[in-house]
């Protein structure tokens, strides 16, 4: 067996970075709202590439949250899309939005 030295080994490593990101727009009303009052998210793709498509998925952040219409959207490029939702009760209470690539 022939001795393996650091020069005998090659290797690349390639790492497609994401760079893309949900970028908040607008949320509406702004501040403390009530148990059952709807809340609207205006939302992009921040560093969005022009012309790919995107789906972005919203989920719940508490048990008592709830998604109205729609809780899976897709998106050209950084056009800004709507979800909204309600809590049924009090105190701290959102959705969580995830974005990937539509291949």
């Amino acid at each position: 067996m022939e001795p393996l030295y650091p020069e005998d080994l090659g290797w690349t490593a390639e790492v497609e970075s994401r760079g893309y990101f949900v970028e908040v727009l607008e949320v509406t009303p702004p501040g403390l709202v009530a148990p059952g009052e709807v809340v609207t998210a205006r939302l992009r793709v921040g560093n969005a590439r022009p012309g790919v498509i995107y789906r972005l998925v919203a989920r719940p952040s508490t048990p008592d949250v709830r998604i109205v219409g729609e809780a899976e959207i897709m998106a050209r490029g950084a056009e800004a899309v709507i979800f909204r939702f309600t809590s049924l009760s009090g105190g701290r209470g959102g959705i969580e939005v995830g974005v990937g690539e539509i291949e």
